[in-house]
């Protein structure tokens, strides 16, 4: 035991290093409570950088998110690691896939969209923000603000689906539509001409010239009064499956 604290006394930022590879090496290799005992001790050294801080709570953080009975401090850990760095892409990608795990989909949307804003190439987080966007229910909508679901779907880096996304935020017909015409007030009901309603379409606009083109001012205006369905659903991929907390081993591949 002295042999071993007198060992840990001369450790330096490489030997921390050296605990963060051997971490990762039992997370890949499905060892997580082995992983999780290294990253701890780690953290526990005493004398660890801020930067190796915030890489280790997010390694454990990633760990602890494959075990559906320890979300909680899988969380605790990104909030720790969020705190040391707000501009940690993967800690907010991870707490995201808490949230949505949680059924809290509004924070998890604003999480998914501060991590690519920080990181546009981050393709797991795409792949599950793409996932929610396709499958999420009218009932799960209540919650996140309308320029949210906005300010994500432009998150995708694929325009084709960003164009089906957005065409359902324009037809009443879906989950998404019902949510975006829903009124605010009884008094001031959602427009084409105003709002984020506006916002979408002037956006289409942008990244698909033939709806520029064959749709006026004029005709989109009378449409929307009398409530046409201009914009039907478009064919979709087949997306993956939601998230399990079994395989966040994904979400962890560029640490």
């Amino acid at each position: 035991m002295q042999r071993k604290k007198i060992y840990f006394k001369q450790l330096d930022s490489d030997s921390v290093e050296c605990y963060y590879e051997r971490g990762l090496d039992y997370y890949h290799q499905g060892d997580f409570d082995s992983a999780v005992k290294v990253f701890t001790e780690a953290l526990n050294l005493g004398f660890v950088t801020v930067p190796n801080y915030v890489k280790l709570y997010n390694a454990r953080g990633m760990t602890y998110l494959c075990n559906p009975d320890t979300l909680e401090q899988a969380s605790e850990d990104f909030r720790v690691a969020i705190k040391l760095d707000p501009n940690h892409a993967q800690a907010y990608g991870g707490r995201g896939l808490i949230y949505q795990i949680r059924k809290k989909y509004d924070k998890a949307i604003r999480d998914f969209i501060k991590a690519l804003e920080l990181y546009p190439q981050h393709e797991q987080v795409i792949g599950k923000l793409k996932r929610l966007l396709s499958t999420i229910q009218y009932d799960d909508l209540s919650g996140i603000a309308k320029s949210d679901l906005f300010e994500a779907i432009k998150k995708l880096p694929n325009k084709e689906e960003q164009i089906s996304l957005l065409e359902q935020c324009l037809n009443k017909n879906t989950s998404l539509g019902k949510h975006m015409w829903e009124p605010k007030y009884a008094f001031s009901p959602c427009s084409l001409e105003k709002g984020t309603l506006k916002c979408i379409a002037d956006y289409l606009n942008t990244i698909r010239p033939a709806f520029a083109t064959t749709l006026s001012t004029h005709f989109i205006s009378t449409a929307s009064r009398l409530n046409l369905n201009l914009f039907p659903r478009s064919k979709t991929k087949q997306m993956d499956e939601l998230f399990e907390p079994e395989s966040a081993i994904e979400m962890h591949n560029v640490l």
